[in-house]
């Protein structure tokens, strides 16, 4: 284990040869990457070892620091180019050394893909297309992909065409290595990678895949029965989803699937190819809609009672809201909820502060952009004031009030959908850095001003 080592406190004893380097210095992206590159010729080319992990931190570190526009980024992925075509070197040779020596010697298969992506600021862990769509590709003997002409910059996206769930990758891999897939995995076998195989091969491997889906199905919901596959019907079944439940309709498609595979079997050599392309179809169509079910039971939300705790959240907040105006005012009717004699009054501008907000909590997504409510509300509340005040002065003021807000609004883009954009910090550090000292040293001096006026009053 060469890299992050994060590892070695993990598994201190899985290791045999270990170099690991700190992830906390995320200043770091050159050392850090240098000590792992080091090791990755001599080790590959000795040989001798059952799993090797080169854990590289350097481009994470620069998406972290600044994003992925950062002038650090395009030399640190031309580095990582560098090792890739390393290890595919060494990988290649070694594959054409071993079926020397050994004609059925299998080749070497080669995967790159990331576990994740990076947003505009380079952070990552949220849903955003730019943090969960990474490259996938499988390289090695018998893998042709599409020729990449001349195109220059367009050469890679005219190649990158599809789009496929990142879990589709193991039982892709399990299938293809003969190894039993992972009991709750809900990916789908790759169909490119398994079109090579003869028709029996390859509905033999969809079986297995459909098989360990439906044992999901099965374990979610206690009533879905076995299914004999030796004894499934060769006539083709209906499947009524408007009256079936969905774990019974899963059931009747799966049984749909090994009817078309026992057709197959039993079909006449001339038949063959259009019942295997009929039986590879039922069998993703069953997998497809299981996976769909799975997921949204998997992360299904109550919403009813998340409605209904909200609105008692919210009447909650009204009601205390209500008594502290009444208590620090006084019950002179000057806080946002108005007592009077025998009548409350309510000011509008609040309850729609407090339904508005209600509403933006139910998403995170809005949550992580909450300071744009406030932006909002905040300069809709000062122009109220402009426009009902009757005195100009007053009127003035929320006008240079909503001036200067905007500008501080426009000074540094927070949050995560617009942090991105170009602001004024940005433009003040790239391109007039002496004003932006000028502005920092008057700021200042303000502040000290104010701050010494404001003792002196009191």
């Amino acid at each position: 284990m060469f890299g992050d080592d994060t590892w070695l406190r993990l598994f201190p004893d899985i290791f045999t040869e270990t170099d690991g380097t700190s992830s906390f210095f995320v200043t770091d992206t050159v050392e850090v990457d240098a000590n792992v590159t080091r090791h990755v010729r001599p080790e590959l080319e000795r040989g001798g070892w059952d799993v090797t992990i080169f854990h590289y931190l350097g481009l994470d570190h620069i998406g972290h620091l600044a994003g992925p526009d950062s002038s650090l980024m395009k030399p640190k992925q031309e580095e990582m180019d560098h090792v890739v075509q390393t290890v595919h070197e060494i990988v290649t040779k070694q594959d054409a050394q071993r079926q020397i020596e050994d004609p059925n010697a299998k080749p070497t298969l080669f995967v790159l893909l990331g576990d994740h992506a990076m947003n505009e600021i380079g952070n990552h862990g949220g849903n955003s297309h730019l943090e969960t769509s990474t490259v996938f590709v499988f390289m090695g003997q018998g893998i042709h992909g599409q020729p990449i002409a001349d195109q220059g910059k367009n050469a890679l996206s005219a190649l990158l065409t599809r789009e496929v769930p990142q879990i589709n990758l193991v039982p892709t891999l399990a299938l293809l290595f003969g190894v039993p897939i992972p009991k709750n995995n809900l990916g789908l076998p790759l169909a490119d990678l398994i079109r090579g195989y003869p028709d029996e091969e390859r509905l033999w491997l969809l079986q297995l895949a459909a098989h360990q889906i439906y044992g999901v199905v099965q374990a979610n919901d206690g009533d879905t029965s076995d299914i004999d596959i030796d004894a499934s019907s060769k006539t083709p079944l209906h499947c009524d989803k408007e009256q079936d439940a969905a774990s019974q309709s899963l059931r009747c498609e799966y049984m749909q699937a090994l009817s078309a595979h026992r057709r197959f079997v039993d079909s006449e050599s001339a038949k063959a190819a259009e019942m295997a392309a009929v039986a590879e179809s039922e069998y993703y169509r069953f997998m497809e809609h299981a996976n769909a079910h799975l997921s949204r039971t998997f992360s299904g939300y109550d919403l009813k009672a998340m409605a209904t705790g909200i609105a008692l959240f919210g009447v909650v907040v009204l009601l205390l809201v209500g008594l502290y105006q009444s208590y620090s005012s006084g019950g002179s009717g000057g806080g946002i909820i108005s007592y009077k004699t025998k009548e409350i009054k309510v000011s509008l501008p609040s309850i729609l502060l407090l339904v508005t907000y209600l509403i933006s909590v139910q998403s995170s997504s809005l949550i992580e952009e909450e300071h744009q409510f406030w932006y909002h509300w905040v300069q809709t509340m000062l122009l109220l004031r402009m426009i009902t005040s009757k005195s100009f002065s007053v009127g003035l003021r929320s006008f240079a009030q909503m001036c200067l807000f905007r500008v501080v609004r426009a000074w540094n883009q927070t949050g995560q959908k617009w942090t991105g954009e170009t602001d004024i910090r940005y433009r003040l550090n790239n391109s007039h850095t002496r004003l932006m000292w000028i502005l920092v040293v008057v700021s200042f001096a303000f502040f000290g001003i104010c701050a010494g006026w404001v003792h002196k009053s009191a």
